[in-house]
């Protein structure tokens, strides 16, 4: 962890991550399975972002994930929990669910954490009062678009309908009983 500190990306993280007053290191738990032939990936020599200028940027993108992965690994856990809110508007009835972060730890080194999407909530408790934004919007829906053939395949596979053998006589069948067409 110590070179990473000279990071102009995640240095500061690792910065705190080292200083033992953050409570922030976390020794990364093992794996389920170590067959000693595959190591853990993670960063086996730093280098800072401005000396990979020459890199392609698809090796500058996996050395970012590979060293972000790796301090999120020496960090405490992220606690959260879920909310749900339900309201009534002039007896209308709404409900929404969210995640709540309460501590982020490894969150803050690690951005391609669905926790760092949308989907956060304020943290709420029951009986608090708030004034939410009400509004309509003009605007329509549209049918899903019609499935290709190897999208309803992609299905079956997806839901354990048939097999690789007897997909297409399945598919077959729904035509013949008029379930589905076949748009050529």
């Amino acid at each position: 962890v110590g070179p990473h500190v000279h990071s102009t990306q995640w240095g500061a993280y690792a910065t705190r991550l080292l200083d033992e007053s953050s409570g922030l290191w976390r020794r990364p738990p093992g794996g389920g399975h170590d067959d000693g032939a595959h190591p853990p990936i993670h960063p086996t020599k730093f280098t800072n972002p401005g000396e990979m200028s020459d890199w392609p940027s698809d090796k500058r993108r996996v050395y970012e994930l590979i060293s972000r992965h790796f301090l999120a690994c020496c960090s405490e856990r992220a606690v959260g929990s879920e909310k749900v809110v339900r309201i009534d508007i002039a007896g209308e009835k709404f409900t929404s669910r969210g995640t709540t972060v309460k501590m982020r730890n490894w969150l803050d080194v690690y951005p391609y954490s669905k926790w760092n999407q949308a989907g956060l909530m304020p943290d709420f408790n029951e009986g608090d009062t708030f004034s939410p934004e009400v509004g309509l919007r003009d605007g329509s829906t549209r049918p899903p678009e019609r499935l290709k053939e190897t999208d309803l395949i992609a299905l079956m596979e997806q839901h354990g309908i048939g097999t690789d053998a007897t997909m297409a006589q399945h598919i077959d069948t729904t035509l013949k009983r008029g379930y589905a067409t076949r748009e050529e």
